[in-house]
């Protein structure tokens, strides 16, 4: 596990480097500087399955942590002997990272904000979104039940902005700190950060800074909002 962690922390400070610094990295990961990132190159805060999707999902970079590079190969062992960085990583750790999820659609789901959605979203027998708009984009999510949803308002500005997309994974629990899609019963949706689960929920906006408190039972589900999808890799589905 410490060769995993090691390698981990050594790939992501040569991502910093690349990009001009930690805190050209941190903001372009959600942070307002380059201190959490620090913090993760340090050992001092573990670098999770959460950002290394959030650095796979930045444009140029993925497959970052397993020597794919932006131009995903089907065969990783030729990438990575083909990356005389990575090569030299592994060599030195002794470990072979693991391959990213292959690409696959996601759908955007109906009026997932600013307007009513029901809250049971998923149809089991058919295993697919209960409304969708009909758009999708190719992305790497482990999770099945992944979709997509349009950012309708500004308050999580600059991190999501108005007329992009994000991915939203239901599989995944969120932890503190992390951009979540809350649905409240009544049917409204919001894009939040989860700020505290203490005596209910403290749900953040990044533009402002506004804090808002909830009583659990308020809340009909909140799931996990791993990065933003840009409004350019959003496809139709082809009309019959």
């Amino acid at each position: 596990m410490q060769n995993f962690a090691s390698f981990r922390r050594a790939r992501l400070e040569q991502l910093a480097d690349k990009l001009g610094g930690k805190a050209t990295l941190g903001r372009k990961l959600g942070y307002k500087d380059g201190a959490f990132v620090g913090q993760m190159i340090r050992g001092e805060r573990p670098i999770t399955e959460k950002t290394l999707a959030a650095v796979h999902a930045l444009p140029g970079f993925k497959g970052w942590f397993s020597g794919l590079g932006d131009n995903e190969s089907q065969n990783s062992a030729t990438s990575l002997d083909s990356d005389p960085i990575m090569a030299d990583l592994v060599d030195s750790f002794g470990i072979r990272p693991t391959p990213v999820v292959r690409l696959r659609k996601i759908f955007v789901l109906k009026n997932a904000t600013g307007g009513f959605i029901e809250e049971d979203f998923w149809l089991e027998d058919e295993d697919r979104l209960r409304e969708s708009t009909g758009q999708f984009a190719l992305i790497a999510s482990s999770d099945p039940r992944a979709f997509l949803v349009e950012v309708g308002e500004s308050t999580m500005s600059p991190r999501f902005n108005r007329g992009e997309y994000v991915l939203v994974e239901p599989g995944t629990l969120p932890e503190l700190e992390d951009d979540v899609l809350v649905r409240f019963v009544n049917g409204d949706m919001a894009l939040r950060r989860l700020a505290s689960r203490r005596g209910g929920l403290r749900l953040a906006r990044i533009e402002g800074g506004a804090v808002e408190e909830f009583p659990t039972y308020a809340v009909s589900w909140m799931y996990y909002v791993p990065h933003v999808v840009p409004r350019s890799r959003i496809l139709d589905v082809a009309p019959k």
